[in-house]
């Protein structure tokens, strides 16, 4: 009896394109897949995914997410919340497409879904904010709702498009229009305040279309965390000089920030954090590239890893 797989399809996805996705249906279904294909509804798209996607863990050995790196984060909070059944594999169609560069997956749809199936099973730590879990970033504070109010027409042309639309308010940067944020962070191991112009929480070895963090593992129990302060203020135009540099030439050209930026960020790792702000962001974070908890005024966020997920991966990767 053949093994079931669930490919749970994102259309609205900036790289959708329906041949393609026969190409790999077929793929799959060569590989001896009984195999379910399923969208969800663009009416009610969030309240569609979730008991799809609840359906597709419950019933399927295997579920391929199809989408962006949002997508792929949504579904990371179905196993969050109900417990992994089925393994799981992600192939990027997103703008960004971050959890390529972070799972070692080809942006290349077919391809992608060719190396997949014959890949091995590895495990991966889940990260949450506020108990909903996340893909792999979560981000506050000056431009970093970009991601999500870009609109399609940019994001059709890959990260350069969130580079433009970020143009703006880089020139607010620039001439001192922005805000900061007085933050006090508590880990397991020290309490500190301190004040921030933005921050993000990752799991994984880069993200907004560069590598950040080459070394970093994504099944250690713990999370990256990057307060940028407001002296980057100075070294704005070197910022972008290097992101540009490193967006434009290669997702695999490091952004060397422990070189060039030490004395205007604040790195560390943990298993738990808890950030309170003195005024609360007044914009979501950003969860993926798409729109996360907008907090009420006094309300810290919190993050943790809680568990692990399994998921078929190119052979290539290595387990860390």
């Amino acid at each position: 009896m053949y093994k079931k797989c669930t490919m749970l399809i994102n259309p609205k996805s900036s790289k959708y394109n329906a041949k393609v996705i026969e190409n790999c249906k077929s793929i799959i279904q060569d590989k001896g897949y009984n195999l379910d294909v399923v969208f969800p509804d663009e009416t009610n798209f969030l309240q569609s995914f979730y008991q799809k996607a609840s359906k597709a863990n419950e019933n399927s050995d295997l579920v391929m997410t199809y989408g962006g790196d949002g997508f792929f984060g949504l579904y990371q909070n179905i196993l969050h919340q109900e417990g992994q059944n089925a393994i799981i594999s992600h192939i990027p169609m997103g703008t960004a497409n971050d959890m390529a560069l972070n799972l070692g997956i080809t942006p290349k749809t077919i391809e992608a879904t060719k190396d997949t199936l014959e890949g091995t099973v590895e495990e991966r730590d889940i990260v949450t904010s506020n108990d909903i879990a996340f893909g792999y970033v979560s981000t506050f504070g000056h431009i970093t709702n970009i991601p999500y109010d870009t609109p399609a027409n940019l994001k059709k042309i890959g990260p350069a498009g969130y580079l433009v639309a970020a143009l703006p308010d880089i020139l607010k940067l620039i001439n001192g229009k922005y805000k900061t944020y007085q933050i006090t962070i508590t880990t397991p191991t020290k309490k500190q305040k301190m004040e921030c112009l933005l921050g993000a929480v990752s799991n994984a070895k880069g993200f907004g279309g560069v590598e950040l963090y080459p070394s970093a593992s994504q099944n250690d129990g713990k999370f990256e965390v990057l307060l940028v302060k407001p002296q980057i203020i100075k070294k704005v135009p070197k910022l972008i000089k290097d992101f540009s540099y490193a967006l434009i030439k290669s997702k695999r050209t490091p952004l060397n920030i422990f070189e060039n930026y030490q004395d205007e960020i604040e790195f560390f790792q943990t298993d738990f954090l808890q950030i309170d702000f003195e005024q609360s962001p007044e914009k979501p974070f950003d969860n993926d590239g798409d729109k996360g908890p907008l907090l009420k005024q006094g309300e810290p966020i919190t993050y943790q890893t809680k568990q692990k997920c399994k998921l078929l991966l190119p052979k290539r990767i290595t387990k860390q």
